[in-house]
């Protein structure tokens, strides 16, 4: 953090870190992006910066302290320009400053980016036996061959994008008894976790929100998701392909979407409203009565315990209930069953089929899914961030390292 103090107006000396900088430093400082990129928090009782006290805050942290030690060329005003390229996750310009300042060695310049993709690592280099190391080492390999390399291989320092073999046309196709997706070369396969008690749930900031649909994600599969997210943009999947727009969903919240598409399937078998309304009092007696159970349920407890409420309540011909329910199991987990109650599930854009939504697990939506770059790309690259596929939805992924 650094903190800009003074007692006058901005015509004045302003003191940052011990080091006195004149207002045209300052303005310099809004030049170089400061203004637009960083909270600035005026304390001034007046309301008037010409005479009043203030404390001016820059939120830098000190997240690229190590940068120094990896470039040379670099200070001043091109060293701020690097630093901010990097928080704005633009890999490929800031590639191409570190080249143009005379910095070619390719470690270093992968160190560049995977640490400011870490920023949290603080400059500090992979360890054999720390969590994760087999995806870091990968990460950090990608990183050289698909950016790094490429763009000293070009004398413009402009890498070439490591997707531009994945054109959108022909389908990806199932593998393995499909519990695999393969798109050319790549595959990836199924890892599927059920619910849990979700931990460290943080709020999706917005630039990973699709058209502003607020969520939470896992502490980790946020952390992991970002980097996935930076990485697609190097690679030229442009926004707002692979936004979330779905992740964290709570008991309440999944019963509620639960129950809404288990009415819908009884509704289209032409049940009267007096069958549906003893539908829905069934399901509504089977959710309160499973809520206290242990997460995750058992697979076939929130049937077997439907098929009892039925008979309470006195449903007549309802002899077809059981197979409704496993069919819709296909698409979406009861509560107590769901991904999405872990907080490490994420349903993201990944484009739509003419008069579809994203969401719809019709077959047409599907196979149009899987012939477009944006879920080509997850299925080549998704697994070096710990994510994994649910094959019969091509927006659903799950964080599962």
């Amino acid at each position: 953090m650094i903190q800009l103090s003074g007692k006058d107006s901005l015509k004045n000396r302003l003191r940052v870190n011990n080091k006195l900088l004149c207002s045209d430093n300052y303005k310099q400082l809004l030049e170089d992006g400061f203004e637009s990129e960083y909270a600035l928090d005026w304390r001034d009782q007046d309301n008037d910066l010409a005479d009043s006290s203030f404390d001016l805050y820059l939120d830098l942290d000190d997240e690229f302290d190590w940068l120094e030690d990896e470039l040379d060329g670099f200070a001043g005003p091109l060293l701020t320009k690097l630093k901010d390229t990097l928080r704005r996750g633009k890999e490929y310009l800031a590639v191409r400053l570190a080249i143009s300042a005379g910095n070619r060695d390719e470690n270093k310049l992968t160190n560049i980016l995977f640490f400011a993709r870490y920023p949290e690592r603080q400059g500090q280099p992979i360890r054999e036996g720390e969590p994760n190391y087999k995806h870091l080492v990968q990460e950090w390999l990608d990183i050289r061959k698909h950016i790094v390399r490429p763009a000293l291989a070009s004398g413009s320092g402009t890498p070439q994008p490591s997707q531009t073999k994945l054109k959108s046309g022909k389908a990806c196709t199932l593998s393995s008894g499909g519990r695999c997706i393969r798109c050319g070369d790549c595959e990836t396969c199924e890892r599927r976790i059920t619910a849990a008690v979700p931990r460290n749930l943080l709020l999706i900031p917005p630039e990973l929100q699709f058209q502003g649909r607020k969520g939470r994600l896992n502490q980790e599969a946020l952390q992991a998701y970002q980097r996935l997210l930076r990485a697609a943009r190097a690679d030229g999947i442009p926004a707002p392909y692979l936004a979330i727009f779905s992740s964290y969903r709570g008991y309440d919240t999944q019963a509620g979407l639960w129950r809404k598409r288990l009415l819908t399937k009884f509704s289209n078998l032409g049940y009267s409203s007096t069958k549906l309304k003893c539908v829905a009092t069934a399901i509504d007696r089977t959710t309160k009565a499973l809520k206290s159970q242990p997460i995750p349920h058992p697979k076939s407890s929130w049937l077997n315990r439907f098929l009892k409420e039925l008979q309470k309540t006195g449903c007549p011909g309802l002899g077809n209930a059981g197979s409704m329910v496993r069919d819709l199991r296909k698409t979406t987990a009861p509560p107590g069953r769901s991904s999405h109650q872990t907080g490490r599930t994420v349903d993201i854009a990944v484009g739509h089929a003419p008069g579809f939504k994203t969401a719809s697990s019709k077959l047409t939506n599907v196979k149009w899914q899987r012939s477009h770059t944006p879920y080509k790309w997850m299925v080549c690259n998704a697994h070096r961030f710990g994510f994994s596929p649910y094959i019969r939805e091509p927006w659903h992924w799950e964080y599962n390292p």
